[in-house]
């Protein structure tokens, strides 16, 4: 059970680091687009979205893969987390118009 958690806490800690430097790295091109004038950001959004996604994805698929015991639990568990930090995402970075 406690290497269960700790999987789970090591993909929470991984997870969220993306969305972090996904969210400072989408910030950023913001204020450079602002600065330019641009007001369609919905393509940098939708790139950061994606980018985000497939990484999640990868990482996702190696805690499965290396997941023994409870091995089903742990995937779904990891696919809650996954959905979490995308709907995350979301919200913080999801362009006004």
């Amino acid at each position: 059970m406690k290497s269960y958690q700790n999987k789970l806490d090591r993909f929470r800690s991984i997870a969220k680091k993306l969305v972090d430097e996904h969210s400072a790295e989408y910030f950023s091109n913001q204020q450079v687009y602002n600065d330019l004038g641009v007001d369609d950001t919905s393509a940098a959004y939708k790139s950061h979205l994606d980018s985000l996604s497939k990484q999640l994805e990868e990482q996702a698929q190696y805690f499965m893969m290396t997941a023994r015991a409870g091995a089903e639990a742990i995937k779904q568990e990891i696919s809650g987390l996954c959905r979490k930090y995308m709907d995350q995402f979301a919200q913080r970075n999801q362009p006004t118009y």
